[in-house]
C-alpha cells in the first residue's frame, strides 16, 4: 500500500444503495461463443450474480443487469472498475428499455480498492477452474451457476454471515440434504409418501400391512360372535341373519371407506411430524 494513503471503504446504507458490475476475461477459455463473465454484486449483502457474455458491449451487459434488477430491485448507484464511461453507457442502455429507472454511476475508485475487486474476481475464476476439474468438463457457462451458489453460501468475514443469509434472511438449502433427517434415510426417499413415512420411521409397506388386519380383525370378530348364537337358538332365522351380517364386511365400498378414513388420519399426523422434522 502506498505510504500515507488512507483507503476508505465504500459504505452502503441499505440493500439497494450501490451495485458493482465487472467483467472477467474468459477469452482464453471461450465456450460456445461465450468469452466473458459478468459479475454483479450488491455492496450491502455481498450477494453476487454471474452471467456468461459473448461480448463486453454495454448493450449485452445492460440486458443481463435488467433481469437482475427486475428480480431483486435496482440500486441507486452503479459502479464498475471498467470506468465511468462504461458504466454511463450501461445506464443509458438500461434507461432506454426502462424509462422509469433512475440510477447514477459511481465515483472512480481508488487503485487499492480496485485491487480488492480484482482479487475477488480472481477468486471466482479459481473456484470455476476447480469446478471444471472436479466435473471433468470445459463448460464454464454451466459451472458459474454452481460457483455463484457456492460463493453466496459461504461465510463472509466482512458481514459476519453468508451473502445468501444477508440477502434472504436464512441460509441456503439443498433440498432434503439440509433437513434433520439422517442421510441413510434421505438416500432411500423417492416420493412424498416415502418422506411422510420416514418422519415416523415407518415404511409404506408397514403402513399397508398394519391397516389391512385391523379391518379384517374387526369384521371377523363381529360376524362370528353374532351368527353363532343366532344359529343355536332359531335355525330357520339364522340364514337371513348370517346373510345380512356377512354382506356388510364383504362390501368393497364400506371397506374402502374405512381404509380411506384410517389412512387420512395417519397422513394428518405425519404432516405435523414432517413440519417439525424439516423446520
Amino acid at each position: 500500500m502506498t505510504k500515507g494513503v488512507v483507503v476508505r471503504p465504500i459504505l452502503s446504507k441499505d440493500l439497494t444503495s450501490r451495485g458493482q458490475v465487472d467483467l472477467i476475461d474468459m477469452q482464453a477459455m471461450a465456450h460456445r461463443n461465450f468469452k466473458w463473465i459478468m459479475v454483479y454484486q450488491d455492496h450491502f449483502t455481498k450477494f453476487c450474480v454471474l452471467r456468461p457474455l459473448t461480448t463486453k458491449r454495454a448493450t449485452e451487459v445492460a440486458m443481463h443487469l435488467l433481469d437482475i434488477f427486475l428480480l431483486f430491485g435496482a440500486p441507486a448507484i452503479l459502479q464498475s472498475d471498467n470506468g465511468s464511461d462504461f458504466t454511463s453507457h450501461v445506464i443509458t442502455e438500461l434507461k432506454a428499455v426502462w424509462p422509469d429507472l433512475t440510477i447514477v454511476h459511481g465515483k472512480p475508485r481508488h487503485p487499492q480498492s480496485q485491487g480488492s475487486v480484482e482479487r475477488a474476481n480472481g477468486d471466482l475464476k479459481d473456484m470455476l477452474i476447480a469446478w471444471l476439474a472436479d466435473n471433468n468438463t470445459q463448460d464454464w457457462t454451466a459451472g458459474i451457476k454452481f460457483v455463484q451458489f457456492q460463493k453466496n453460501s459461504a461465510y463472509h468475514s466482512g458481514i459476519k454471515c453468508s451473502p445468501y443469509s444477508a440477502m434472504f434472511g436464512c441460509e441456503a438449502r439443498v433440498g432434503l440434504t439440509s433437513s434433520s433427517l439422517p442421510q441413510e434415510v434421505i438416500s432411500r426417499l423417492e416420493s412424498e409418501t416415502d418422506l411422510l413415512a420416514a418422519t415416523e420411521n415407518v415404511s409404506p409397506e408397514t403402513v399397508n400391512t398394519t391397516t389391512t388386519p385391523a379391518v379384517n380383525h374387526t369384521t371377523t370378530a363381529t360376524v362370528n360372535h353374532t351368527t353363532t348364537p343366532a344359529a343355536a337358538t332359531v335355525n330357520h332365522t339364522t340364514t337371513p341373519a348370517a346373510t345380512t351380517v356377512n354382506h356388510t364386511p364383504d362390501s368393497p365400498s364400506l371397506v374402502k371407506e374405512s381404509m380411506s378414513a384410517h389412512i387420512a388420519q395417519i397422513k394428518r399426523k405425519r404432516i405435523v411430524l414432517i413440519n417439525k422434522a424439516l423446520f
